[in-house]
């Protein structure tokens, strides 16, 4: 019976988690911290399950471990063990905690399909917030709001629409019965998406609908049609809307070579080249970039990652850290697409669209260096590896 309330309320914890991710870090961090507590107790009540999930996900979570201890290593050997060590422990041991709760309090797909809706419903409420940010800049005339993401910062915005607007279109393209309420989804997503003026969230959400289109292997002539009305709405709001008309325009004539991005990539390499087995330490690049890398010819001292998932990990934790970290997320992609090519099962291609779209685009950012995205990513990879199971 204790085990059962126990269960409840970090199922009720997760649930609060869920809804206020896209919305408030304070309240999302609250129902984070006591589903963490309610989980631990959970597992003093009842442990016995936990060989069950290693033994099911033995592979995963080794290369996890392996991935954690590189982690570890790259925090001993820098300059401030305990600083690097404290960032660590808040990543590893804290952040990825949702990955796991999941599958020792979720066990029904009723309790799967609650999680999934209320992270969509509280994407959709960001999304309502960000386009009303665009009226109001536009009748009050306020200076201070240049790209609209709504309650959170535009880059975690970003990335949680490049994973959302793809899935959202196969979905809309598969499920008749809801077309209507879907496209309608769809289409407030896709305008928020393009007030975030984020353009390598853009191409990289337009590359994982391509490449979703081809792995789905089924009808694909509603997608077409989906994807021809993201390019049809996308030119509406380009031709209608100056400041996305601007943005958009910058990408035809972006000079990669003399960005700030490809000056971080460069001070992340120097980084690298001093440290190539286990890099600077774990967290450190914000602290070693403005005091020691950064370029003559860079002007924004206040960055703090190299704007490159695997760029970044190499700088941070070297060349162990990032074939760490390629073989962990590389066997979770391959293990996600043969599910789906062996069972159709959704929760498959859910978590293959979810890798694809946080790693495309961490090539133009750091996607899994910000809190809010490390939990929603781990959190996502949880309902997706419960819902193979259920399913």
């Amino acid at each position: 019976m204790a085990v059962e309330k126990a269960n409840k309320w970090t199922y009720k914890m997760m649930c609060g988690f869920a809804l206020t991710i896209s919305l408030s870090m304070a309240a999302s961090n609250v129902f984070l911290a006591l589903s963490v507590l309610a989980f631990f107790y959970r597992l003093w009540l009842k442990h016995d399950d936990v060989v069950e999930f290693y033994n099911r996900y033995s592979t995963i979570l080794k290369l996890l471990g392996v991935l954690i201890l590189t982690v570890v290593a790259s925090s001993l050997l820098s300059n401030e063990p305990s600083y690097s060590l404290k960032v660590a422990a808040d990543f590893y041991l804290y952040r990825i905690m949702p990955f796991f709760i999941i599958w020792f309090v979720a066990k029904t797909k009723r309790q799967l399909l609650i999680l999934v809706l209320l992270t969509f419903a509280s994407i959709m409420f960001n999304s309502f917030a960000a386009i009303g940010q665009v009226y109001i800049v536009d009748h009050y005339t306020v200076n201070f709001i240049d790209r609209f993401s709504g309650l959170i910062p535009y880059m975690a915005e970003a990335t949680q629409l490049t994973v959302a607007v793809p899935l959202l279109a196969i979905a809309a393209a598969h499920y008749k019965e809801y077309r209507g309420i879907l496209v309608f989804c769809l289409l407030i997503l896709i305008a928020a998406f393009f007030f975030n003026m984020t353009r390598g969230a853009w191409l990289s959400s337009l590359v994982v609908l391509i490449i979703l289109i081809f792995v789905y292997g089924k009808d694909i002539k509603p997608i077409v049609a989906v994807l021809a009305a993201f390019i049809c709405f996308g030119y509406i709001l380009y031709s209608n809307v100056p400041k996305i008309e601007a943005r958009v325009n910058t990408i035809a004539v972006y000079n990669i070579e003399n960005t700030e991005r490809m000056k971080l990539i460069r001070s992340a390499y120097n980084m690298w080249n001093d440290n190539k087995i286990f890099g600077i330490g774990f967290g450190r690049f914000k602290l070693d970039y403005k005091d020691k890398y950064m370029l003559p010819d860079a002007t924004e001292k206040h960055l703090e990652h190299a704007h490159n998932n695997f760029m970044h990990v190499l700088a941070e934790t070297g060349v162990v850290g990032l074939l760490a970290f390629i073989a962990f997320w590389g066997y979770l992609l391959v293990f996600a697409f043969k599910k789906w090519r062996l069972t159709k099962n959704p929760y498959a291609f859910f978590m293959l669209a979810l890798i694809l779209a946080v790693h495309l685009h961490g090539l133009s950012e750091y996607t899994l260096g910000a809190s809010r995205t490390i939990k929603f990513t781990y959190f996502a990879l949880g309902i997706a590896l419960t819902g193979m199971d259920e399913e």
